[in-house]
């Protein structure tokens, strides 16, 4: 199967590297492609900017394994992506086509020619001289800035929000007094004698 990797290091020398890794791993490079330094949008494990390099490689993936395997040791290797690569087949490139559909010829209205301002229309000539239309054009406005202040709703006041209140101190209860069984007894006699 057929496979591509884009790598990432930290200088030119990472792809020698790589390629070691491959060796290792029994897998044979197709193609290789160097796409530069570039910078990052942040920073990978303190660096601003890393070389890149693509690989494309034939091998089954039972070999990918071992490969990440021997990736993860490679020093400087910032970032890597293994992904399988496919094949566009005459299946594929069929879909791929536009679809033929005949074209349904739809009956064009007519589009009524506008011009830029509305003119009013009079009974003899059909258009009132500019002077006119203007003035109506105005007091059409104000009409309707009337109405939209007759029909605006009063805004109703927001309700005014009560101060937080201070907590209040609870009233101290009295702590218990201790009496002895003696001065029970003592009260309770007294308590009976009245009676």
């Amino acid at each position: 199967m057929e496979y591509e990797i884009t790598f990432i290091g930290t200088d030119e020398k990472i792809s020698e590297s790589v390629k070691k890794s491959f060796e290792l791993s029994e897998i044979s490079l197709k193609k290789e492609r160097e796409l530069g330094q570039k910078q990052f949008a942040y920073p990978i494990q303190k660096n601003d900017s890393g070389y890149y390099f693509v690989f494309e490689f034939l091998t089954e993936p039972k070999n990918l394994a071992k490969l990440e395997k021997n990736l993860k040791v490679v020093k400087d290797l910032l970032r890597y992506l293994i992904v399988k690569k496919i094949r566009l087949t005459e299946v594929a490139e069929k879909r791929r086509e536009p679809l033929k559909t005949e074209a349904v010829e739809k009956p064009e209205k007519p589009v009524p020619e506008k011009s830029p301002m509305p003119q009013a229309e009079t009974p003899e000539t059909g258009v009132l001289p500019p002077e006119e239309s203007v003035e109506k054009a105005k007091t059409a406005i104000e009409e309707e800035k009337l109405i939209k202040k007759e029909t605006k709703k009063p805004e109703k006041p927001e309700p005014k929000l009560e101060k937080e209140k201070a907590p209040t101190e609870k009233p101290r209860q009295k702590k218990p007094v201790r009496v002895t069984a003696a001065e029970l007894d003592k009260k309770l006699e007294e308590l009976v004698k009245e009676d």
